[in-house]
């Protein structure tokens, strides 16, 4: 079938813009032998609140002030997900320790650790009901708080047991985080796998081929903008310079993260105190190019983590976002200008680098500002851009693999409601001038959901006895909302669209 971006529903609960979107997938007593889950969607806005829909029945699962200011990051632990073996058209789900735990970052330096799947089999009975602002509004508890580094507005990213986030003092460095669960203690704890990793000495460390022009645009990354785990020895930092960094993490190492007693002696003579402790802020918040080489100069060369690929295709236009394809091993990154750069993951990890633009695929957008981007197995393309209009395209590849991305012929667009005055003496009445001008509310996020194996969603339609149904409307609707792909975007005017955006044959 060909490809249209229905609208099915909008959600709303938020009263002002929306920051985030994550599709959190879970259980259900429908298909608990052959790991379908449930496609259900979390949304953020600048109050710190969280809802979890329920995309079946339109309705908030919970509503819960999870933070004191703007959502940066929502992300699900304990799944990932694989490519089908049997015919590379789906997803299939990869459970890990911590499947039913979200984790969520804010403007207001927080890290924070909620048990969903404990609390909705806990509190079931108990939680309210019913529709509009208030409605299943709960106090909900995290797991664990930590403090993370949100000056830049950077988002943290997840993989397995492990996040990726900028650094508590210094944010133009990362760190590498692990989560930990004591099962005596039933309590979360976080471990720090790499401490202080300054991308500027990582390139300093390793042998360059390149003009000195080159070298001199690398000098000057700026801040982090965009972290993405790609593999769990790779990760690609996105800069404001419009630089690409992959980096490769030797496996089952850690980074050395401890200051000494000859850098404590170090700092405490240069900085002419008598206790380190007591003006540690201090030497932070200093920021002096001596004292980062003590404190991080060892941490970073020690970590054995290289530079994996250098690329400028953005420069230098900053990163806005990275998005991961899968099916074609590739990334897909945009900036504040109008194009959209398609680059293939490379495993290689050489001795020597240079700055490259290379890439499989760029295609100017015709809009600045791709704020959003996200990808389906099945080649859909999706992008949000400044001006408020969402885009899609889908990726093809020709006899002789040559890529392309076609636009598909529909877009989203959110109107302003406007009321229009017709007759005027005036012929510059600025009411009348206004209505020419129809705005449009700002779309923020666009993200697509996964999509899961057709032939065990078919298998389960034909056999309702064996899924233990009693309710076979409920049941109906439910197998129409699995087959449905979403396509979730968030608004400026807090709330959420869902459109279904069908796979192309």
């Amino acid at each position: 079938m060909a490809r249209t971006g229905n609208l099915k529903f909008t959600l709303r609960s938020h009263d002002c813009p929306v920051t985030v979107l994550e599709y959190f997938y879970s259980p259900n007593h429908y298909s608990q032998t052959n790991q379908l889950l449930s496609t259900t969607l979390i949304s953020g806005d600048e109050t710190g609140t969280l809802v979890w829909w329920n995309l079946n029945t339109r309705r908030p699962i919970l509503k819960w002030k999870a933070h004191d200011n703007n959502i940066l990051s929502v992300k699900q632990l304990g799944l990932q997900w694989r490519i089908s073996e049997e015919n590379h058209d789906c997803l299939i789900p990869v459970f890990g320790d911590y499947f039913g735990l979200l984790m969520t970052h804010s403007r207001d330096n927080t890290m924070k650790l909620w048990d969903l799947a404990s609390y909705i089999n806990n509190t079931t009975s108990v939680i309210p009901s019913g529709n509009g602002p208030t409605a299943n509004v709960v106090e909900l508890t995290p797991v664990l708080v930590e403090q993370i580094n949100s000056l830049n507005f950077c988002n943290i990213d997840v993989l397995n047991d492990r996040f990726c986030s900028l650094n508590r003092l210094n944010p133009d460095f990362f760190d590498v985080t692990v989560v930990n669960y004591d099962s005596k203690t039933r309590e979360y704890s976080t471990e720090m796998m790499f401490e202080s990793i300054d991308p500027g000495i990582l390139v300093k460390n390793i042998s360059l081929k390149m003009s000195s022009s080159e070298l001199k645009k690398l000098k000057k990354l700026g801040i982090i903008m965009k972290l993405k785990w790609i593999s769990p020895t790779q990760l690609v930092l996105g800069f404001e310079s419009g630089h690409l960094l992959t980096l490769y993490f030797p496996p089952n190492t850690k980074s050395l993260t401890y200051i000494d007693d000859r850098k404590i002696q170090q700092l405490e003579d240069m900085l002419n105190v008598d206790n380190l402790e007591s003006t540690y802020q201090r030497i932070a918040e200093g920021n002096t190019d001596a004292i980062a080489h003590i404190i991080y100069g060892d941490t970073t060369s020690g970590s054995g983590i290289v530079v994996n690929e250098i690329n400028s295709f953005h420069y230098p236009n900053p990163i806005l976002d990275i998005a991961m394809d899968m099916k074609h091993c590739q990334l897909l990154v945009s900036s504040t200008g109008s194009k959209l750069m398609v680059s293939r993951i490379s495993n290689i990890v050489s001795e020597v680098k240079e700055i490259n633009d290379d890439y499989e695929l760029s295609v100017d957008l015709k809009s600045i500002g791709i704020s959003s981007v996200d990808t389906r197995i099945d080649d859909l393309v999706a992008v949000t851009f400044w001006n408020g209009q969402v885009k899609f395209y889908q990726q093809v590849v020709d006899t002789n693999n040559n890529r392309d991305l076609n636009k598909l012929p529909f877009k989203i667009t959110k109107e302003k409601a406007h009321i229009a005055k017709e007759f005027s003496a005036n012929p510059n009445d600025p009411e009348i001038l206004a209505n020419k001008q129809i705005r449009r509310f700002k779309s923020n996020v666009v993200r697509v959901a996964k999509v899961q194996s057709l032939k065990s969603l078919n298998e389960l339609a034909r056999d309702y006895k064996a899924a233990n149904v009693k309710d076979l409307l409920s049941y109906k609707r439910f197998l129409k909302d699995m087959a449905n792909h979403w396509v979730a975007v968030a608004y400026d005017d807090g709330s959420v669209e869902l459109h279904e955006v069908g796979i192309a044959e």
